[in-house]
């Protein structure tokens, strides 16, 4: 069980900070790059497991799986590349995950990712509003 307090934002729901790398394995190089922290917001209208601002994936020097369609709100549905990825939750015991990531356009990139239903397929998540907190079994 991991449970993470969050700062309260009435415009932007549970948002947190976690940290995106790369895989073990990554192809070759000596040394990994360092991972990556940015906010996060649990969405669960994203139909991806997590989508990452444009241009993290050659700050990681991520080379792409394949292709996959996303539907972004107002806009047609697009093409985009799909990486191998680690995420790290905050906290002590912040699980470690590798999971798939989609890359954002650059117009939708606000420097935050968003953890999507896919990420959530697997778990329990628990909403604490008044205790602003987000508890995923």
């Amino acid at each position: 069980m991991w449970q993470h307090r969050f700062a309260v934002d009435a415009n932007k729901g549970p948002v947190f900070k976690i940290r995106i790398g790369v895989q073990n394995g990554h192809r070759g190089r000596r040394v990994a790059p360092t991972p990556i922290e940015l906010p996060a917001l649990i969405d669960t209208g994203c139909n991806s497991v997590i989508q990452i601002p444009f241009g993290y994936a050659a700050k990681l020097g991520l080379l792409p799986i394949r292709k996959d369609r996303i539907k972004i709100v107002g806009q047609a549905p697009q093409e985009r590349d799909v990486y191998n990825i680690r995420i790290h939750l905050p906290g002590e015991n912040g699980p470690t995950l590798d999971v798939e990531a989609i890359e954002l356009p650059a117009d939708e990139s606000n420097g935050q990712a968003f953890l999507g239903c896919k990420f959530l397929e697997n778990a329990v998540m628990i909403y604490n509003g008044p205790a602003c907190t987000v508890t995923i079994i």
